[in-house]
């Protein structure tokens, strides 16, 4: 949706006042207007930080997106370099774009500051590295028609930086739709790469309000951690086999190092036991966190370091 170019800064009540949350700092909002003319169906929320090398490509994939009734909210969390004049230009161009901005305070932050902001009925997410197929959102749209589940989720395609195709994460599509039972049941039923990443799904925000599903605060993780409870708590879920979303994996990724950082990973396991044991949840979703603690366990052990092992 092209519009004249604008450097206005608009703090635009309608979005600020739906914070959920209380920020310290002032939140600059950018955008040609605020889309008041259509009932936004999804909000694809995208944290940036420092994100410039890839950022161009992300944003070039969004704005293709034929679907007006979708808004793409990009935080900005503190970015030194070019990321926040990016995103403005990006928002001069289309009017589907609200670009927000706060200090350094972590992806878990920023993508719950976006979750609060959203006026979709339908959350969805796309990192700044990664992009998405030119068809993406009109597909999820048609599959949100009538919908009865909570959760609808698609396949990503893992690639490296050159685009190469990295197999051993890489699930061949299929459909499913789920019931509680079979969740219950089943409990993680495909790999964990993709059915745990924000990159391929889209939530329902009445379901994510109902049940205060939140960030964990967590610098690393936290996207499977949120995800991991999505998913235990969820009735419905429709999986379809569209691969939508490139979804890039670079050698220099923090889950890939040895760092005291890492000690998130058990942030994000107690921000789930803590969850189902304060609702009396533990025992009914026991499968599903077995499944979650093995693979975050896993996390925990191969990425600390050897003198915080006593967290293990």
């Amino acid at each position: 949706m092209q519009s004249e170019k604008s450097n206005k800064i608009y703090t635009n009540e309608n979005y600020l006042s739906n914070l959920k949350h209380s920020y310290n700092e002032e939140c600059d909002f950018y955008s040609q207007n605020d889309n008041k003319e259509n009932k936004i169906k999804i909000s694809v929320i995208v944290p940036v930080y420092n994100s410039s090398q890839y950022l161009n490509r992300c944003m070039d994939s969004l704005i293709i997106q034929k679907p007006q009734n979708i808004e793409f909210i990009c935080i900005d969390d503190g970015s030194t370099d070019n990321s926040l004049n990016i995103l403005k230009e990006y928002a001069q161009k289309d009017s589907r774009i609200k670009v927000f901005t706060q200090k350094n305070m972590g992806v878990s932050n920023a993508r719950q500051r976006g979750l609060d902001i959203a006026h979709g009925e339908w959350i969805s997410w796309c990192d700044p590295d990664d992009w998405v197929e030119s068809s993406t959102y009109e597909i999820v749209l048609k599959n949100l028609e009538n919908a009865d589940f909570d959760i609808l989720k698609w396949f990503p395609f893992c690639e490296d930086e050159e685009g190469n195709c990295i197999s051993e994460i890489h699930d061949e599509p299929y459909s499913a739709y789920l019931s509680k039972q079979a969740i219950k049941h089943y409990g993680l039923f495909d790999s964990f790469a993709t059915i745990l990443g924000l990159h391929n799904i889209c939530l329902k925000k009445e379901f994510i309000n109902k049940n205060n599903i939140e960030f964990s605060g967590a610098r690393i993780g936290e996207d499977y951690c949120f995800t991991a409870l999505s998913y235990m708590l969820a009735d419905k879920i429709k999986i379809i086999p569209n691969v939508l979303y490139h979804y890039i994996v670079h050698d220099d990724s923090l889950i890939h190092k040895k760092t005291e950082k890492n000690i998130d990973y058990i942030k994000n396991i107690d921000y789930i036991y803590n969850y189902l044991i304060s609702r009396n949840l533990l025992e009914e979703k026991i499968i599903f966190w077995e499944c979650y603690l093995c693979h975050a366990g896993v996390g925990a052990l191969l990425f600390l370091p050897n003198h915080i092992h006593k967290y293990k």
